[in-house]
């Protein structure tokens, strides 16, 4: 069998028959067509077990003795599979090779064995149709089938050579659960697949094309559970598992997002491909340095610091690299590189607009509109320390206070007549206090 597992299962099937038949086993075997290897493999067997005689067999006072001396051992199975019930409910760290970091298993995700090729399929058939019918299975049927093809994954059917064609015919199913409105649904179908990549490693990379796009998405969105879990499983699979060259290019352009959370964020993640990995990036190279040239002047502080941190992992994976990046940039930004300042790099130049002294629909900000006050009161003042004035000096008076709102820019926008109205009834009313 292809199987490791089986072929030690049959093996060990066949010493218990040698054991209580004899050499008669061998004979039956000799029978068939076996290849050499597996003739000498079935003799290494043979000479291990020792046959029981037919003619002696055990005494009943033996058969006692026998189950005396067996019966605390059973006890004690016992009593640890009692204890077995209750840490299944805990989070318990999967041991990953390599010396990797271990990733909690999932709440509820129990061992799930399967036997052959065809029991596999018949299994991840069953979950794939619960996964993909949305409507006629809530969010806790979901959950269930989730579980369960994460106990495959516990049990070792990642390693029967089907395992890994299925999962890939039936990615549309997995990654529907991610765009699911229901954020224990997405959290959950993250914590499955942090938990499968730290298992099975490179052999999700069948998937990861069409699951990082997904992810990458959710870190944009103002739930904090769905965010938070997408940032979690994607700093999972991105270490532990090759990431493809379109997943690739798919973070690079989260880095020439407009939102500085989205370019942050994705400095970080090509942090960890930088870090020493399963991904290979030298393809990518001349890209990533032209994008930290980019970012380390970056107007967002956590852009900068996150710019930061990808520019160290470069310096310590390609030397020669960085060392040419550093020296194409000013002084400032090297000490701030290479040197770790607090001061923050020269960012670079914004364009202020002739309209950004006005807010949003043509509203003064608060600077423009006291400088506005102060010279309506001086307008207002005036005429008092005199004798009244006449009709055309209030018609300079009221062309002059124009001519002020449209040096200040209050006349630009949709709610620039109310304001200017507002204004004008402040400086005839205040004209009117202030007059003898």
């Amino acid at each position: 069998d292809g199987n490791a597992r089986v072929r030690n299962a049959a093996k060990a099937s066949i010493v218990k028959m040698h054991r209580q038949i004899g050499p008669q086993i061998g004979t039956a075997l000799e029978r068939m067509n076996l290849d050499q290897k597996h003739r000498v493999a079935m003799k290494e067997v043979f000479e291990d077990a020792v046959p029981l005689s037919p003619r002696n067999p055990p005494t009943p006072k033996q058969r006692k003795q026998k189950a005396s001396k067996s019966s605390p051992q059973r006890n004690i199975v016992k009593h640890k599979k009692k204890r077995s019930k209750f840490s299944k409910t805990s989070l318990e760290p999967v041991k990953i090779p390599e010396g990797k970091s271990s990733v909690p298993v999932p709440d509820g995700v129990k061992a799930v064995n399967v036997y052959s090729e065809r029991d596999l399929s018949d299994e991840v058939k069953k979950i794939m149709a619960t996964l993909s019918d949305v409507r006629n299975n809530g969010w806790s049927k979901r959950i269930s089938a989730l579980n369960r093809l994460a106990g495959l994954v516990m049990a070792g059917a990642h390693d029967i050579d089907n395992f890994i064609p299925l999962l890939k015919k039936n990615k549309d199913a997995i990654v529907e659960q991610l765009k699911d409105l229901r954020s224990a649904v997405v959290k959950h179908t993250c914590n499955v697949l942090a938990y499968m990549s730290s298992v099975m490693l490179n052999g999700l990379e069948c998937i990861m094309e069409y699951v990082i796009p997904v992810l990458s998405k959710l870190n944009c969105v103002t739930i904090q559970v769905m965010s938070e879990s997408a940032d979690y499983c994607m700093s999972v699979l991105l270490t532990h598992t090759r990431c493809p060259r379109r997943a690739v290019g798919k973070i690079l352009d989260m880095a020439n997002a407009k939102a500085p959370v989205v370019r942050a964020k994705s400095l970080s993640y090509l942090t960890v491909l930088l870090n020493p990995g399963p991904t290979d990036l030298t393809k990518q190279l001349d890209t990533i340095v032209e994008l930290l040239r980019k970012r380390v002047t970056d107007a967002s502080a956590p852009t900068r610091a996150a710019a930061r941190g990808c520019y160290s992992a470069l310096a310590q994976r390609w030397p020669s690299r960085a060392e040419h990046l550093a020296a194409s940039l000013d002084p400032k930004t090297q000490r701030y590189l290479t040197q770790g300042t607090t001061h923050s790099p020269p960012t670079s130049p914004r364009i202020v607009s002739a309209h950004s002294r006005t807010g949003s629909c043509g509203q003064l900000q608060p600077h423009a509109e006291r400088k506005l006050k102060r010279m309506a009161t001086v307008a207002s003042v005036s005429p008092s320390r005199s004798s009244p004035k006449s009709k055309r000096e209030n018609n300079m008076g009221k062309t002059w206070s124009h001519q002020t709102l449209r040096d200040t820019g209050a006349g630009t926008g949709s709610g620039s007549s109310t304001s200017r109205r507002s204004l004008l009834r402040r400086n005839q009313s205040t004209r009117q206090i202030t007059t003898p």
